[in-house]
């Protein structure tokens, strides 16, 4: 009888095999070969997430992909534990030898109980190590090359936003200033108009989670029963498997950023579809309610569940149950965003079927009468003061610095200019009670403007609020507006700085006599 190769030899032959290893399924085959290399009267059987159900179905260890015994072998990998019990398992007189991948068993090999010596196993195990190397290998490279696609996708995504926002910004400033001059018919042409300029607006607002972090929150109150809606509209529309219902017994507030809110609705209604995507009778959940002083939105699904040996786990990096579908980012960034906010996002129990995950956050004690929902229609924002401040306006884009003069007619007294080096001239003879300075200008940049005019007097560098098409700038020491302005925040710059009215002296009057 022909004797096997010695071990150096079949780890060599498997070695050079792996190096041209294009995927997983290509190290598989490769470990495959290697197995029959080193005793080819062995009756090898593997199972992996590239087997056909028949091959799964028929081999020894099937089982054991499905039961707790994988959390066993998991939590031994993940603690460095290699004892015998780890290395190989019993089933209906088979070995079974898990292949570990550095997250979870992603394949069993096994072969008759009779045919696997103690030097055998030995070999086994050692081709089965370096294996799962190369495919430790391929995972930290993926992750590399996820990680790198998420930062270009923001990089692309601020780029786009700061490049949109600037004349975005003149033409609703422009609308808003036609908007109370007209009537009937043309003043519905002009609000049709703010409409569309308000939803590109925010279209690009929601750019934001692209390139963002949770710990740059943008706060305002928020409803949340309105904002699963929408979410569950958005989730609908990129899987259709299922219909997903909201329940709610009333609208519930809370403070938080929008956009992040929703981008945690979203990731958990989106995995929910996936979760219930094979079902014959798909059901997606989503409840919005106040418990104690928290509002709280379950999110749960009929789907098949998390593993058991995922569960704790689920919230890392890169730990996915959609295989190559996944990049197991979604629900790491979603718990960052819930902590950011003050609340958590947790998994429950999943024992019966299904999935729950439930999100969390301090609820706001009263209904708020914040900023509406929808756009403003407004001319020049109102003053408590009918005195007009003196402001001056300094930007590249003509039309802008045009725009915001007639928007602030009615406000202010609003001088304008493009070239940074007036604008220094401007502030030194001219006592400004505000000055709107861009960000990014070709000669000098709105920061050194600033520094320019800290040289020569603190106090007007001071009154100096940087305006950018930036959505997340990160400046320190200077105020920040975000273009395009809202009627909001115009006013509250306007009343932060209108001069109080004169007040009459107290009336006096003495008696003669």
């Amino acid at each position: 009888m022909n004797q096997p190769p010695p071990l150096g030899n079949t780890l060599a032959a498997l070695l050079q095999a792996l190096a041209r290893a294009a995927d997983r399924g290509d190290v598989m085959v490769a470990l495959r070969r290697a197995l029959i290399t080193a005793a080819p009267l062995v009756d090898w059987m593997m199972i992996s997430e590239e087997s056909t159900e028949e091959e799964r179905v028929s081999s020894p260890g099937f089982t054991m992909l499905e039961m707790d015994q994988v959390a066993d072998y998991e939590a031994g990998f993940e603690a460095g534990k290699l004892p015998e019990s780890y290395n190989a398992s019993e089933f209906d007189h088979h070995v079974v030898f898990p292949v570990w991948d550095g997250h979870t068993v992603v394949a069993l090999v096994s072969a008759p109980r009779s045919d696997i010596t103690p030097d055998l196993n030995n070999t086994v195990w050692s081709l089965i190590q370096v294996a799962a190397g190369t495919l430790r290998s391929m995972d930290l490279h993926e992750r590399l090359i996820t990680s790198e696609h998420h930062a270009s996708v923001g990089r692309l995504a601020a780029g786009i936003a700061h490049e949109v926002n600037g004349p975005l910004a003149f033409v609703l400033m422009n609308l808003r200033t036609l908007e109370p001059r007209t009537s009937g018919a043309d003043q519905q042409v002009v609000r049709e108009a703010i409409d569309g300029a308000y939803r590109i607006e925010q279209i690009i607002r929601g750019l934001r989670v692209l390139f963002r972090t949770p710990g740059e929150l943008v706060l305002e109150k928020v409803e949340l029963v309105d904002l699963a809606v929408k979410t569950a509209r958005i989730a609908r529309a990129r899987n259709l498997t299922a219909p997903i219902t909201v329940e709610s017994s009333g609208p519930v507030y809370v403070t938080g950023d929008q956009i992040g809110l929703g981008q945690i609705l979203l990731n958990l209604m989106t995995n929910a579809l996936d979760a219930v995507n094979e079902q014959g009778d798909p059901q997606v959940v989503v409840r919005v309610h106040h418990e104690d002083e928290a509002a709280v939105v379950d999110v749960s699904d009929n789907g098949s569940g998390i593993r058991n040996s995922l569960v704790p786990r689920v919230f890392d990096a890169f730990v996915t149950t959609k295989g190559k579908r996944g990049t197991g980012l979604g629900l790491g960034i979603s718990r960052s965003f819930a902590e950011a906010h003050g609340g958590e996002l947790t998994l429950h129990d999943t024992s019966s079927g299904g999935t729950r995950f439930r999100f969390a956050m301090m609820a706001d004690s009263v209904m708020p009468s914040l900023r509406p929902s929808g756009p403003t229609y407004a001319g020049s924002p109102p003053l408590e003061s009918h005195r007009k401040p003196k402001i001056l306006v300094l930007d590249d884009e003509a039309a802008l610095v045009r725009a915001t003069r007639r928007w602030l007619a009615n406000a202010a007294e609003v001088t304008g200019t493009t070239d940074p080096q007036e604008a220094l001239r401007l502030t030194a003879e001219y006592d400004y009670a505000m000055v709107l300075c861009d960000l990014n200008m070709p000669k000098m940049s709105g920061l050194d403007f600033v520094r320019e005019l800290r040289e020569r007097d603190d106090e007007i560098a001071e009154r100096v609020v940087i305006m950018t098409g930036q959505i997340e700038p990160d400046l320190e020491d200077v105020r920040v507006i975000t273009k395009p302005v809202s009627p909001e925040t115009m006013r509250e710059l306007l009343n932060s700085i209108a001069a109080p009215e004169p007040s009459q002296p107290p009336t006096t009057a003495t008696k003669i006599g």
